[in-house]
């Protein structure tokens, strides 16, 4: 919080970090012990992550602590208006890499589904990626259908979609077969 102090003291989050985005009028983001973020805070973490080089639809490593800090199950609205507003605005792409790593963070099973078909039908390899952020079984469901979808074509969603997967997997403490194991019914056997 030292950099964001002396980067807010500096003057340079008065500019929006994209021109759609008003931090202003998007729904309010908690702390784990309750209390509302700064809406300047928001506008850092979003500068942060657009500066991110390599696989933008991962945390960029300096913002890692803040965000555990932030209370995920109330900031779900948040996640799910930052889907919408990419979603107007040039999609699940490059040019709205600043906010696109927080969607599956702050979202919840609601952005799933639109990330999969995004994923499925434009052929989009952020949105596999995105999905691995989500350490969640349904998050892992939805990784599954993707890779049973290119199961023997676009090797490069197929990858990053497995990558994804092991990415949820290490993060619940298991392997990528006991994964499998817990999101493929077993009808009772």
């Amino acid at each position: 919080l030292k950099t964001y102090e002396k980067t807010k003291k500096a003057g340079r989050l008065k500019k929006p970090v994209l021109k759609y985005i008003d931090e202003t009028k998007l729904p309010d983001l908690f702390w784990t012990n309750g209390g509302k973020v700064d809406k300047d805070l928001l506008r850092y973490l979003f500068s942060k992550q657009k500066s991110k080089l390599g696989e933008y639809y991962e945390l960029a490593e300096e913002i890692i602590p803040i965000v555990e800090d932030l209370q995920h199950s109330k900031n779900a609205e948040l996640g799910i208006h930052l889907l919408e507003l990419a979603m107007e605005n040039k999609g699940i792409k490059a040019g709205n890499k600043a906010i696109l790593a927080f969607i599956p963070i702050w979202g919840n099973e609601r952005v799933i589904e639109p990330l999969k078909e995004e994923c499925i039908k434009k052929k989009n390899l952020v949105a596999a990626g995105l999905l691995g952020n989500q350490a969640t079984e349904e998050s892992a469901r939805a990784l599954n259908a993707i890779l049973l979808h290119y199961q023997t074509k676009y090797p490069n969603i197929q990858e990053v979609a497995q990558q994804s997967f092991d990415n949820i997997a290490a993060k619940m403490g298991i392997n990528r077969l006991e994964l499998l194991d817990k999101i493929v019914p077993d009808f009772g056997f």
